[in-house]
């Protein structure tokens, strides 16, 4: 169930148990290799979901090292979801994203003011728009996670800075039917607000933001702008919204 990817990151985040500064030194969990104290591993799926489209999970060289790295869990959680290391996609990539049928649609998942509202997204739209301009067929060997997908997605899995530096050269790597992509903002008008501002700051959604006194087990990292978060989250939800909108 779709579904179960939105609510993913929502029911991780309130687990109280979760706390990976206090970590260090503990047993070490068999199953995702990271400190028991930090495990998530009973927080995931039994199987992971079917999905009509393809994840692939874009890591810089250096984030497997980082405590806070959530771009692990993808793969445990969506069937058709692989991880590839890179400041940019390597070739390897780039071959299979070419290789994929012309009418496949392709999204890079970004926060940018270029980039186009996930609300505003049809991959049914957008696949009979590019089919009526394409030509020829795909060719990915059938077990590629690629084969077959209803659309590929490609999100950057990094710090925030290191993010801001792969973004343009991953696009330029890319189909060039690919769209940039982001999660809708949310007002907080809804809550009030309560900046000077008159509650007219945005935040992402499930986007939390620590407060006096309210650093301890559970709270996530602040995002440096609107529309960052951290890669489980934000893609969990962008894949719950891309299939939601594919044909049949």
């Amino acid at each position: 169930c779709m579904a179960n990817l939105e609510a993913l990151w929502a029911d991780v985040a309130d687990d109280d148990a979760v706390d990976v500064r206090a970590a260090g030194g503990r047993a070490v969990c068999e199953g995702c290799a990271r400190p028991a104290s930090a495990c998530l591993c009973d927080r995931l799926p039994a199987r992971p979901v079917d999905t009509r489209g393809a994840l692939v999970v874009l890591t810089h060289p250096n984030e497997s090292k980082r405590a806070l790295n959530t771009g692990w869990i993808l793969p445990r959680c969506m069937r058709r979801c692989e991880i590839v290391r890179g400041r940019y996609p390597p070739q390897h990539l780039q071959d299979r994203m070419a290789g994929t049928a012309p009418d496949v649609p392709m999204y890079l998942l970004y926060p940018s003011t270029s980039a186009t509202n996930l609300d505003e997204v049809s991959v049914a739209d957008d696949a009979a728009a590019i089919v009526s301009a394409s030509t020829g067929q795909g060719s990915l060997d059938p077990d590629d996670v690629l084969a077959g997908a209803a659309y590929v997605c490609v999100c950057i899995d990094s710090t925030w800075g290191q993010a801001r530096e792969m973004a343009v050269p991953t696009l330029e790597k890319m189909p060039a039917r690919t769209r940039l992509i982001q999660l809708p903002l949310t007002s907080t008008d809804d809550d009030g607000g309560d900046g000077d501002d008159g509650g007219s700051r945005v935040d992402a959604p499930g986007l939390r933001r620590f407060s006096e006194g309210d650093r301890g087990a559970g709270s996530l990292l602040t995002a440096p702008a609107p529309g960052a978060m951290l890669t489980a989250e934000a893609a969990a939800r962008a894949v719950a919204m891309l299939e939601s909108t594919c044909a049949g």
